[in-house]
């Protein structure tokens, strides 16, 4: 038998719809299953006392006048409780439509929220982001750090935007693809909106000359707050993608990555659904559409 609700009012409308047309269809089938004295024999009646055979007829009247109208008040039933839940969804769906306007607003306003980046500012991050790499991968014998040239910059910059453009040309023209945005201070290199409504943050990482062991852990940690913060501010189900780009081939790196990679998510197993790829900048161009989709996916 269906429950009823009372949480809302054309939530129980609905449900009280729904269990009275239930009934409509139980209250018969429970009544006919049970014999009631119907079948008992004749000869079997007159063996009963006066008091008894009286009870028994009497009781026989009753079920046959309720058989009788029992078609009747269970098509009362089907009808009232059809009005009801009709009545029930009109309310459901009034009040449906604004709690999706009011959705659709907050989603609209946390989107414009959602600035481009400056040149100036995005140029500023891979700097930055150059820079804490390069620091961390040198000797501690090495007094003053070198200076990252422009040019490692723009090879940076370069290598993601191909990156990004490859994606593009894969996905085709139904996903959207976002670079270089921000909320608030938080920056994304970029937001990829599947057709499903799912969202993936893909968080990109420029390896010119070396890494230590916490350049990774420091990458996913930070992306995957990122992505939670992404995830609650549009109430979209959102997942993290980290590439990884060498300057040129060097299979040491491959190789300590991909044991930072085992040994992070043995450590830390929240973070074992990020996605971590490296590749090499002059393997971009000619990435398969294949591999790019196996890289967002979950």
């Amino acid at each position: 038998m269906a429950q009823l609700e009372y949480g809302d009012l054309y939530k129980f409308v609905a449900s009280a719809g729904i269990a009275l047309v239930a009934g409509a269809f139980a209250v018969p089938w429970l009544f006919l299953r049970e014999p009631f004295d119907l079948t008992i024999d004749a000869s079997k009646l007159k063996t009963l006392t006066p008091v008894a055979r009286d009870a028994v007829m009497h009781r026989q009247e009753i079920v046959a006048g309720i058989l009788a109208w029992l078609p009747w008040a269970s098509a009362v039933l089907a009808i009232l409780g059809s009005v009801l839940i009709i009545c029930g969804l009109a309310m459901w769906y009034r009040r449906q439509r604004v709690r999706d306007r009011g959705e659709e607003a907050a989603t609209k306003k946390a989107e414009q929220e959602l600035q481009h980046m400056t040149v100036q500012e995005v140029e500023a991050k891979a700097l930055q982001e150059l820079e804490s790499v390069e620091e961390e991968s040198q000797q501690p014998q090495v007094v003053a750090p070198v200076p990252v040239p422009v040019s490692a910059v723009d090879a940076y910059l370069d290598a993601e935007r191909a990156l990004f453009a490859r994606m593009s040309e894969c996905l085709g023209p139904d996903v959207q693809i976002q670079t270089n945005r921000m909320v608030g201070n938080v920056e994304y290199d970029a937001i990829v909106r599947l057709g499903s409504g799912e969202r993936v943050i893909v968080d990109v990482k420029y390896i010119r000359k070396g890494f230590n062991s916490g350049f990774l852990a420091e990458a996913v940690n930070g992306l995957t707050a990122r992505t939670a913060l992404y995830a609650s501010r549009f109430s979209a189900p959102s997942r993290a993608v980290l590439v990884i780009i060498l300057a040129s081939p060097n299979s040491i790196f491959v190789e300590k990555i991909e044991n930072l990679k085992v040994r992070l998510r043995a450590d830390r197993p929240q973070l074992g659904r990020v996605g971590i790829y490296c590749i090499t900048k002059d393997e971009i161009p000619a990435l398969t559409c294949q591999r790019v989709r196996q890289m967002l996916e979950a």
